[in-house]
């Protein structure tokens, strides 16, 4: 039996009593690119570092700032060598040193609390010593069904848990994910089990959805 798992940064914390979206964006940061919000790549050129804005106080070692991801260096040496996968150097445009927790309330500042610059709104501190973070650019799956030439015999169904009603399918197989290990799809982070493990104890479940699936 073979399992595939999907991972998505929450999105909507309406029904969360713990955290809401300010709390997220403790948690996960923001970036820009370029100091821009609009963090596509620009085709035909190098590859543009992602900008991190963190708060020190706590940094996870998986966090999706902007829903990208971006991965401790420990998670970067995991994943090195699986195909279509790669790590990033990042760099550090801020950086707070607040104390939080989910389970005390968290002072904030006048504003909105959807507001990407949340972090912002205090002090910075230095930025020097904070350990190295990296941007995880995965293939999208359409890229590798384009490659792949072999049978795609299990249906996979992605439901995204803050619009229920919006579902997502795809075709795999065993054969396909032993090939492509982890991929992307309709942004969602997809991979298999051994890939899986290196995430596993990263993903707290007030910041992240996580499915799993069987394959047959």
């Amino acid at each position: 039996m073979m399992r595939i798992y999907s991972i998505s940064a929450k999105a909507c914390f309406l029904a969360s009593q713990v955290v809401n979206s300010y709390h997220a964006c403790f948690f996960h940061g923001s970036c820009t690119r370029f100091g821009s919000r609009d963090l596509r790549l620009l085709p035909d050129k190098p590859y543009q570092p992602l900008e991190l804005s963190v708060n020190r106080f706590f940094m996870n070692e998986f966090t999706c700032p902007e829903f990208k991801k971006v991965v401790s260096e420990r998670i970067r040496d995991r994943l090195v060598g699986l195909p279509f996968v790669e790590c990033h150097q990042a760099s550090f445009e801020w950086a707070i040193d607040v104390p939080w927790s989910k389970r005390k309330k968290l002072f904030i500042p006048p504003g909105d609390l959807d507001d990407f610059d949340a972090l912002r709104r205090f002090p910075g501190v230095s930025v020097d010593g904070l350990p190295p973070r990296f941007e995880l650019c995965v293939a999208p799956l359409h890229r590798l069904l384009k490659l792949w030439t072999g049978r795609l015999d299990s249906e996979i169904r992605i439901v995204d848990p803050s619009e229920p009603e919006e579902v997502e399918s795809y075709r795999i197989s065993r054969d396909f994910l032993g090939a492509y290990p982890i991929f992307s799809y309709a942004g969602i982070l997809c991979m298999g089990e051994d890939s899986f493990d290196v995430f596993r104890d990263h993903l707290d479940p007030c910041f992240f959805d996580v499915s799993e699936h069987t394959l047959s």
